[in-house]
C-alpha cells in the first residue's frame, strides 16, 4: 500500500467521497501501478461482503448504494455475491447415515469424526472454490476495461497527430505558394493548430505509454504601430522567436487617409514586399492597415503607404529575434 493510495483513500473513492484532485491522481496511478489495481479489487470485494451480509453501518450503507451501485456492472457483482452468501447459508449439518459402502467424498474426509466437523470443511472447500473463481472472473474483466482504455487513449493521439501534420502542412504550403496571404486567414489557420496541439498534450498526459514529442509549430506573431500623435512617429520593436514564419503588422489610419492603399516594405534599406490595392480593415474601434510579412528577420522595417487621397507617408520598425 503506498501513501498515495492508502486504503482509506481507495475505500473513499470507491464510495465517490474523494476530492476530485486526489481521484485524477489515483486513476492516473492505475496506468502504471498494478498493485494498486489489486488493492482496489481487494477493497471493492471487501465493501461488497460487507453490504451483502449487513455488516456495514447504516451511514456507509446508504452511501454505498448511492455511489457505488451506479452502474450494471458493479450491481451484478452485488449480485453475484448474495448468490454465494445464499448458497453457502443453505448448507447445513445432515443426520449421519450408516452405508457400508464409502464415498470417495467419505474417504476423503474419514479423518473427522464428527460429522459437524465434515460438513463445515466441505462448506469451507466450496467458499474457497467460489472465492477463487470470482477473483479471477473480475480481475480479468478489469485488466480487460483498462486495456481497452488504454487503446482509446492510444487510437485518439493517433488522430491527433495526423490532423495536426496536415494542418502544419497546409500552413507551410500557404507559406510557400501565397507570400502575399491575408493575415487573417493565417492566424485562423495557426489557431486550428494551437487548438489541436493542446488536445494532444491532453491526450498525451492521460497516455502512461506516449514518450513521443509534440512536434513544433510555425509561429504568427503581430504588432500594432502606435498612433502618430503631432507629427511624431515612435519606433516600436517587435520580437519574435527564430521559429517566426509569419509577422503581422497593424498600422492605425484616419479616415482622411482613405481606404485603399499601395504598400511598398523594405528592411533595412532593401526592398521585401510590395503589394497593391490593399485595403484598410474597420474594427468596432480602430481602422487598420494589415500587412503580412512571411519570414521575418532582424532589422529595421520602413513601410511606405500611397492612396487616391493623396496620403503619402512612412512608418518604421525595429524586429528582434530572441
Amino acid at each position: 500500500m503506498t501513501e498515495k493510495a492508502t486504503e482509506q483513500n481507495i475505500k473513499s473513492y470507491l464510495l465517490g467521497e474523494l476530492p476530485e484532485a486526489e481521484v485524477e491522481r489515483l486513476e492516473e496511478s492505475l496506468f502504471t501501478d498494478d498493485d494498486l489495481l489489486s488493492e482496489i479489487e481487494a477493497t471493492e470485494m471487501s465493501l461488497v461482503d460487507g453490504y451483502v451480509r449487513n455488516e456495514m453501518p447504516q451511514e456507509e450503507r446508504v452511501r454505498f448504494e448511492e455511489q457505488y451501485l451506479v452502474t450494471p456492472e458493479r450491481r451484478q457483482k452485488v449480485s453475484d455475491a448474495t448468490l454465494f452468501h445464499n448458497e453457502l447459508n443453505a448448507i447445513r449439518p445432515m443426520p449421519e447415515i450408516v452405508d457400508v459402502r464409502t464415498s470417495w467424498f467419505e474417504r476423503l474426509l474419514g479423518s473427522w469424526k464428527l460429522p459437524v466437523m465434515q460438513y463445515a470443511s466441505a462448506a469451507l472447500i466450496l467458499l474457497l472454490a467460489i472465492s477463487t473463481s470470482w477473483l479471477f472472473y473480475d480481475g480479468w474483466k478489469t485488466r480487460k476495461e483498462l486495456a481497452m482504455t488504454r487503446n482509446s487513449l492510444a487510437n485518439s493521439e493517433t488522430i491527433l497527430n495526423n490532423r495536426l501534420a496536415e494542418k502544419e502542412q497546409e500552413l507551410n504550403t500557404r507559406l510557400a505558394e501565397q507570400r502575399g496571404e491575408d493575415s487573417d486567414s493565417l492566424s485562423t489557420l495557426q489557431t486550428e493548430i494551437d487548438n489541436l496541439r493542446q488536445r494532444l498534450a491532453d491526450a498525451k498526459r492521460k497516455s502512461p505509454d506516449a514518450n513521443t514529442s509534440i512536434p513544433q509549430s510555425p509561429t504568427i506573431a503581430t504588432i500594432v504601430l502606435p498612433i502618430s500623435r503631432g507629427g511624431i512617429n515612435p519606433i516600436t520593436t517587435a520580437t519574435i522567436t527564430k521559429d517566426t514564419k509569419v509577422l503581422n503588422v497593424r498600422i492605425p489610419v484616419g479616415d482622411d487617409d482613405g481606404d485603399v492603399f499601395d504598400v511598398a516594405v523594405s528592411r533595412d534599406g532593401k526592398p521585401v514586399l510590395n503589394r497593391a490595392a490593399v485595403r484598410a480593415v474597420n474594427s468596432a474601434d480602430a481602422k487598420n492597415l494589415a500587412l503580412s510579412l512571411p519570414m521575418p528577420t532582424a532589422g529595421k522595417y520602413d513601410i511606405n503607404f500611397k492612396s487616391s487621397n493623396g496620403v503619402d507617408k512612412t512608418r518604421s520598425f525595429l524586429v528582434a529575434v530572441k
